[in-house]
């Protein structure tokens, strides 16, 4: 038993050290997410348009590793059922995607999300992710 509890261990570090992350973070049943209305100041002298975005609860180590993802591992995710809703959430805070179509539904969730807006969600992050 103690063999394999260090065979395990061994295999983990390795993976960690040759580029694998831990992304188990990105999973629908803990994202914590709110949305948020984006107003310019009137003193902005760059004007951008207001917007609705999406922010998740998400470490500042946590953030960093979500950022640092290829695109392979965004698609997984996304193809996920344990992780779709998730990736998708964090995928619009992290490129500050604008968010009014989800605006008005205070109760948005995974099964609305799955059945209104995700083919098109898909659509974008497969073109939008290189």
């Amino acid at each position: 038993m103690k063999q394999i509890l260090i065979l395990i261990s061994s295999y983990l570090l390795y993976m960690n050290a040759n580029g694998q992350t831990d992304i188990s973070f990105i999973n629908n049943d803990s994202v914590k997410f709110s949305f948020h209305f984006i107003s310019p100041s009137l003193l902005d002298k760059h004007r951008i348009p207001s917007q609705h975005i999406v922010r998740v609860e998400l470490s500042k180590e946590k953030r960093i590793k979500a950022k640092e993802l290829k695109r392979a591992d965004w698609m997984r995710l996304l193809n996920d059922t344990t992780s779709d809703w998730a990736a998708n959430l964090i995928l619009y805070d992290l490129f500050r995607k604008d968010a009014t179509l989800y605006w008005g539904t205070d109760n948005i969730s995974r099964f609305y999300w799955l059945y209104l807006f995700r083919k098109d969600d898909l659509k974008y992050w497969k073109r939008f992710l290189k």
